[in-house]
């Protein structure tokens, strides 16, 4: 339990920063928006690029605070820990990019305000489902690779390593449907 809180914390940590910082980046483009939509070039480049700035961003810190939070694990735990926070980094900024997009409001000049808005709180309610979700999904192979440590059993390292598969695949699904769906708002 206590591997799993020190996970969700730092997981809660990069969705702050991501919401805080990803949310309104499309919304940011305000009164300014009809300069990029008149223009020759494809938008859609301008907004990813813009995207994988803060993307890397908070990759480093996310990864930064998930090494110091595993780093008294056992090795096998915090490498596997480091993986799935690269996983759930993407999937997280992807939803917050989306469903920023999504609940767009170019007039806003603040982007406080729009990190505080109804469409954030309902992107933080999508952001705690998600945790739920990964609670489940990590508690049972977490808690039998403990089990297995204090019965000096070899430690079934499979079920976290089917965990962290599951996880590839769900943030791939997340990124590639949110990302879309923030790119086809900027069209509106």
């Amino acid at each position: 339990i206590i591997y799993l809180v020190v996970s969700l914390f730092s997981i809660f940590m990069v969705a702050a920063l991501s919401l805080r910082f990803v949310f309104p980046l499309i919304s940011l483009e305000g009164e300014t928006v009809w300069k990029i939509r008149s223009s020759p070039l494809n938008p859609k480049p301008f907004l990813i690029k813009r995207l994988l700035v803060y993307f890397a961003v908070i990759l480093f810190l996310g990864q930064l605070i998930t090494f110091f939070a595993n780093f008294q694990f056992p090795y096998e735990l915090s490498l596997l820990g480091q993986l799935n926070s690269i996983f759930i980094i993407i999937s997280i900024v992807s939803l917050n990019f989306g469903m920023g997009g999504y609940f767009l409001n170019y007039k806003e000049k603040n982007p406080i305000r729009v990190a505080s808005s109804q469409g954030a709180s309902i992107t933080f309610l999508f952001i705690l489902l998600y945790l739920v979700l990964l609670v489940a999904l990590l508690f049972v192979p977490v808690y039998n690779y403990f089990r297995s440590t204090h019965t000096y059993v070899s430690a079934p390292l499979h079920d976290l390593i089917l965990t962290s598969i599951i996880l590839f695949v769900l943030s791939i699904i997340i990124a590639a449907a949110f990302v879309n769906l923030g790119l086809k708002s900027f069209r509106r």
